[in-house]
């Protein structure tokens, strides 16, 4: 399954167009290349630190002891490791020159024990992981989670800027007085222009049993870029889930969607080595100092220190990074400082979180920063009122005054004063908003990622979505198409929207129009998060039989490149009332009722057979099929994440489980329908995370129609996929209604396993590739009483439309993801029904992945 969300690609683009257009001035530097071996035996040092001094920035050598850095001559350079005396060079005696670095051992003690670093890792008679499997076992009595219950209060702040733009830059955005006392960042050490700053302010609850996390919102303020340009927050959102909370307790901590390996889980000394470094007073608690780097820095692990209690094992502080060579994209470097302090009872609270980042869209150019600063504070251990669990569903409530609390509030409830950068956020922005060159990145930036054109400030109808104006089919040739949406600056509560569309090959308009009233207030537009509304719409237009891609518009004009021709078509003319209601809990319910009537086209007709005479028989054409519908579906998904869009959700998927069950009727007789049938369908999907070893994406899908005398456009049949991009829940190398069903079980493995293969190469894994795998597979049945050779009541099949045998249909894949940090290019094979006619073996598939 592709890990492929639009929003992001969008995302990721503009950030490109705006280093691109913001990078005036480049900075070349030189390339300076070396080896590190051990003072003592000579041998090479592999996964050895390099670090620019005062600066975060830097790699570390390869297997083979080797590394090549950039840096200015002006440079220093540190070498480090635990076990080792670090090492610092001047980059101006080795301009032109190879380095040769050798480092000397150096000894610890402990206690009693006295431990010598030796050229060579083993964990046997190992001080350090006798600890770490001491810590190991003690973690769960230590952290704060064994408490029945605790409330805290927390203090939020997220920043997000550019790194490293230089004077002549800032001075042609018109900002170089505003920006000339700009913070550093702690990671390279390099400039920082904010962009974006966003604060909050929260209760915190928790009970151990039954486990329950309640977080209310009492504070929330956001200045910059994300309002003008990431509708809806976009950029918020997906941060949030790029760097989510980290438990050092955990076994697996999710970063930027990837499960690391955390130092204390239960493989961690199989994943790690460690090393006892020293003993020190932390706030009057005498702590070890434990120091962690993964066996291969490619894989997904941290290297660092975590302090810990002599007496409780208990953590104290953290202070880890992610190694420069981990094979994971966009990300220069990234630091998390945490510190606990012992409270009344014995156990560590978390008092602080701190989180930094440095990612880039392309080496070479601006890059960008992001802070998250956390402080805790009011702990308190006694049972929470029962009405605080019970007041309101989900996990997170935002009380209504959250975004009106005033600079009083926000002066007494922050832990210390904006600094410079921060404070300036507003003059800042509205300096960089005058700019020519800023204002034409604002505006194409806002169209692709929101896809919609604004027609107004503030804008009462938006056009779009401007990806779907421009499409082709067989049927229709090109399409042209023209429509928009309705904002709340129209009406708070009602909202339009609609299209119209007109194909050059049929000669034929195409329309849509919908009327939607929301039951809550909307900030912006109708889709938003939770949905409480009552919808009518009115559509004619033409779709296909057998594929309806799950991530995309059917009209989308990257959809429109084909592997075949695609002719099972039919037009349709809808009227449609539905209701939709979705709860913070997760659950959300979808009652509807339609009508409608569909016509064929291309190689879709619809025909009885009229004669017994099965070598030359006779049909009766039937133009229109008229067809009612009532359903209604039921779609559980706790503690569900997603980046919310203005037509679709992306799903930002986590270790939590998907539910939707589904229940259609159509009723024969019923104006004019000539079927009926009664159809359920049930859906199961979650990721699950395998540590270092990657993760594997589960679909589950079953259905069955209950009743006989079912046309085949309401049978069941596998997703087809015709296009050459990977499609999620689909089949590549399926036929549209190749097969067709009125009971079916269905299965979809997704599998990626980080480049755990490709790291294990010296020579591949500078290239960071990561190999993904997939399998799916559809069994089907077809009754006698829903197939026109038993039933002549039936519409006949089109054309190379068949059943499954007992065999359930196969297919599967081998990929190469991150090529170039952006491409994923799949082999799929189809494994049986090759004797089939016009069905492709063999099939290449593509997708743009911008993913870390």
């Amino acid at each position: 399954m592709a890990t492929n969300h639009p929003i992001l690609k969008r995302i990721c683009l503009f950030l490109l167009l705006c280093a691109l257009c913001n990078n005036i001035s480049f900075c070349y530097a030189a390339t300076y290349k070396g080896i590190v071996t051990d003072s003592i035996t000579g041998e090479p040092l592999p996964f050895i630190s390099i670090r620019i001094a005062n600066t975060l920035y830097g790699d570390e050598t390869d297997i083979d002891g080797a590394f090549s850095i950039q840096g200015e001559p002006e440079n220093q350079l540190i070498f480090s490791f635990l076990g080792y005396q670090n090492k610092t060079i001047s980059l101006k005696r080795y301009t032109g020159k190879s380095i040769q670095i050798k480092l000397v051992p150096t000894d610890f003690k402990l206690a009693e024990v006295e431990i010598t670093a030796k050229n060579s890792y083993s964990k046997k008679n190992n001080p350090a992981v006798d600890l770490i499997r001491r810590i190991i076992a003690e973690k769960n009595e230590n952290r704060i989670e064994n408490a029945a219950y605790y409330s805290r209060k927390t203090y939020e702040k997220t920043v997000l800027g550019v790194t490293d733009l230089s004077s002549k830059s800032t001075n042609a955005l018109g900002i170089g007085d505003v920006v000339k006392n700009s913070d550093t960042s702690i990671v390279s050490g390099k400039k920082i222009l904010l962009l974006s700053l966003k604060e909050k302010t929260m209760d915190q609850y928790y009970r151990k049993t039954p486990k329950t996390k309640k977080q209310i919102i009492t504070g929330k303020q956001e200045k910059g870029i994300d309002d003008d340009v990431f509708a809806e927050g976009w950029l918020t959102t997906y941060m949030d889930e790029l760097f989510k909370d980290v438990d050092i307790y955990n076994s697996n901590i999710l970063i930027a969607f990837k499960p690391f390996v955390g130092p204390l889980s239960p493989i961690a000394p199989d994943f790690y080595k460690f090393f006892i470094k020293d003993t020190v007073n932390i706030d009057g608690t005498k702590c070890i100092n434990l120091g962690f780097a993964p066996f291969n820095s490619a894989n997904f692990g941290f290297m660092g220190f975590v302090s810990v209690d002599d007496s409780t094992l208990a953590v104290k502080r953290v202070s880890i990074d992610i190694p420069p060579s981990t094979n994971i994209n966009y990300i220069d470097g990234l630091h998390i400082e945490q510190h606990f302090q012992k409270n009344e009872q014995g156990t560590m609270e978390l008092i602080d979180d701190q989180l930094t980042a440095e990612f880039y869209i392309v080496k070479g150019t601006n890059g960008f920063y992001s802070q998250r600063t956390r402080n805790f504070s009011d702990y308190t251990f006694n049972e929470p009122n029962d009405s605080i669990m019970r007041s309101f569903s989900g996990n997170e409530l935002t009380l209504k005054d959250a975004v009106k609390k005033d600079s009083t509030f926000w002066n007494t409830r922050r832990t210390d004063t904006l600094n410079i950068n921060e404070s300036k956020m507003t003059v800042l922005l509205d300096k960089l908003k005058k700019n020519p060159v800023v204002r034409v990145v604002m505006f194409g930036a806002e169209i692709l990622i929101k896809g919609y054109l604004r027609t107004g400030k503030p804008s009462a109808f938006d056009i779009g979505p401007v990806y779907a104006m421009f499409s082709s089919n067989s049927i229709e040739g090109f399409r042209l198409r023209i429509g928009g949406e309705s904002t709340t600056n129209l009406m708070p509560r009602l909202f339009t929207s609609g299209y119209l569309a007109f194909g050059f090959g049929d000669n034929r308009i195409k329309y849509d129009g919908t009327l939607e009233y929301s039951f809550i207030d909307k900030s912006y537009h109708a889709r938003e998060f939770p949905v409480n509304s009552i919808t009518i719409s009115a559509t004619s237009d033409i779709r296909t039989l057998g594929e309806s891609p799950a991530a995309t518009l059917s009209d989308n004009l990257f959809y429109s490149i084909k592997r075949m021709q695609v002719t099972n078509m039919m037009y349709y003319k809808q009227a449609k009332l539905q209701y939709t209601y979705e709860d913070l809990s997760g659950f959300s319910i979808n009652p509807w009722i339609l009508y409608e009537q569909r016509e064929g086209t291309g190689s879709i007709d619809f025909k009885q057979r009229i004669s017994q005479d099965f070598e030359t028989p006779k049909y009766k054409e039937l133009p229109y099929l008229y067809h009612n519908e009532i359903g209604i579906k039921l779609r559980y998904a706790p503690r569900e994440k997603f980046v919310q869009g203005r037509i679709y959700r992306f799903n930002l998927k986590n270790p939590y489980p998907v539910f939707e069950l589904t229940h259609r009727a159509s009723f024969q007789n019923v104006l004019g329908s000539q079927y009926g049938y009664q159809a359920t369908e049930f859906k199961y999907l979650q990721r699950f995370f395998l540590s270092a070893f990657g993760r594997i994406d589960l679909t589950f899908k079953g259905g069955k129609i209950w009743t006989g005398g079912v046309a085949y456009p309401d049978l069941f049949c596998p997703n087809s996929n015709t296009s050459f991009t990977i499609m999620q829940e689909s089949f590549s190398q399926v036929n549209p209604l190749e097969f067709v069903a009125d009971q079916y079980l269905s299965l979809d493995l997704g599998i990626s396993t980080n480049g755990l293969l490709f790291n294990l190469i010296p020579g591949i894994k500078k290239l960071q590739l990561r190999e993904v795998f997939g399998f799916k597979c559809y069994w089907g049945h077809l009754s006698n009483k829903n197939n026109p050779i038993y039933n002549s009541s039936l519409l006949a099949f089109p054309e190379n439309t068949g059943t499954l045998t007992m065999e359930p249909y196969m297919e599967f894949s081998v990929g190469i993801d991150n090529i170039f940090r952006i491409l994923r290019v799949d082999y799929v094979r189809r494994i049986n029904y090759l004797q089939n006619p016009n069905i492709w073996a063999n099939g290449v598939r593509i997708s743009l992945n911008f993913t870390f």
